[in-house]
């Protein structure tokens, strides 16, 4: 229903935002536009941040006991309201920052959140739910199988590569990569 008001609100055509940089960089011999470069380098800040705060701070803490046993968490005092709103609020601003560092580079239309999703959920779910290194390291993994698999074998079999390799892991590691059992 969202998707099908944003038709009717936004139109039938793509859009496109301006870029915040514009240019390429040679590195290696490898030809890098600069808007990629830059939403990689504010993934990479966004990361460590979120890692910094899950595991170094009262809240992280908070967060975590909650994950692991709601009521013995409750039980010590921790307000898991307080904890769920801030950890839904924060996804949203991560969702946010990530929307406006990717809209330079793909052309924006009601529709095109399928994909990200999808390969942001087979993401987690080869990670390991709850590990952000699980995923930080299966979002990797995930990227380097859909540009080499591209090349190799065309875009429509580089995702079932990725698929296959996301079967792979489930049946050697049920948790994932880096989950816990």
């Amino acid at each position: 229903m969202i998707q099908s008001v944003g038709w009717i609100v936004f139109g039938i055509q793509e859009k496109t935002v301006p870029t915040y940089v514009s240019g390429i960089v040679q590195f290696l011999g490898v030809r890098l536009p600069r808007e990629r470069l830059l939403a990689a380098g504010v993934a990479v800040v966004l990361v460590a941040g979120l890692y910094l705060l899950v595991y170094r701070t009262k809240v992280g803490l908070a967060m975590r006991a909650i994950e692991e046993d709601e009521e013995t968490a409750r039980m010590l005092g921790v307000n898991a309201n307080r904890v769920a709103a801030l950890s839904v609020a924060l996804g949203f601003v991560l969702a946010a920052v990530a929307g406006a560092f990717v809209a330079p580079i793909y052309s924006l239309n009601p529709g095109m959140g399928l994909e990200p999703i999808l390969m942001s959920f087979l993401i987690i779910i080869v990670g390991g739910l709850g590990s952000i290194t699980g995923t930080v390291l299966a979002g990797l993994l995930v990227g380097v199988l859909q540009s080499v698999g591209g090349v190799l074998f065309g875009a429509e079999a580089a995702y079932g590569l990725v698929f296959a390799v996301m079967i792979a892991v489930l049946v050697v590691r049920p948790a994932g990569l880096l989950g816990r059992a």
